[in-house]
């Protein structure tokens, strides 16, 4: 996937410590990396995120990740919940992914929450894959909730969703697989999952009982 893009960890103090050390990295963002996260050698690639409309020309990158329309999954009190799929094809190499992680995600300048993926997936060079399960994003808490209704009682038909993807993997080169980890910056418009009426109404209706 990449050019040359959860370990089992025995004691709480360094599960905490390496919690520290890619905490530190991720702030980091938009400034220097340091050379290693996690025990992964930090590397950069020519990476192209889009949603499976846009038409990019991918002739000078070294993979292309296609976004599909997020699904809207669960309503609750605490807030809602989407799934993405993604779909990667991968130009100049094989490897495997062991990780992603997700830093400063916003949709439309709200925050929102994405675990960590930790379903690991193999990936060969010239071969298109779609990821094992979906990506899930939260978007929480009654005053993000309140932002978000705001923004789809504007009918905007579509999303911007912006942030940064901390991929993490093993990869192949002169038949050898060295760790790395690739930052990944994200802006791409993706459709909006509640715009329809029915489940705009839905959410809404989950929200003013939260609200009261």
């Amino acid at each position: 996937m990449f050019k040359t893009i959860k370990q089992s960890i025995g004691s709480g103090l360094v599960i905490l410590a390496a919690l520290a050390v890619i905490s530190s990295a991720m702030n980091a963002v938009g400034q220097e990396l340091p050379d290693e996260i996690r025990g992964y050698k930090v590397e950069k690639a020519n990476i192209i995120i889009s949603n499976r409309t846009d038409a990019v020309e991918s002739n000078k990158s070294e993979a292309r990740v296609r976004v599909g329309d997020p699904e809207l999954t669960d309503k609750s009190l605490s807030g809602i919940t989407f799934e993405v799929n993604a779909e990667l094809d991968s130009l100049r190499n094989s490897g495997t992914v062991d990780f992603l992680a997700f830093h400063q995600f916003k949709v439309n300048g709200i925050d929102v929450s994405i675990d960590d993926y930790n379903n690991s997936f193999e990936f060969k060079k010239k071969q298109t894959l779609f990821l094992p399960k979906p990506i899930k994003v939260f978007v929480g808490t009654f005053q993000t909730l309140r932002g978000a209704l705001g923004e789809i009682r504007d009918s905007k038909p579509e999303w911007e969703v912006t942030g940064t993807v901390f991929v993490f993997g093993k990869f192949k080169k002169w038949g050898m697989k060295f760790k790395r980890v690739v930052p990944v910056e994200v802006r791409l418009t993706i459709k909006n999952p509640i715009r329809d009426q029915k489940i705009l109404s839905e959410v809404t209706s989950v929200f003013s009982i939260a609200g009261n």
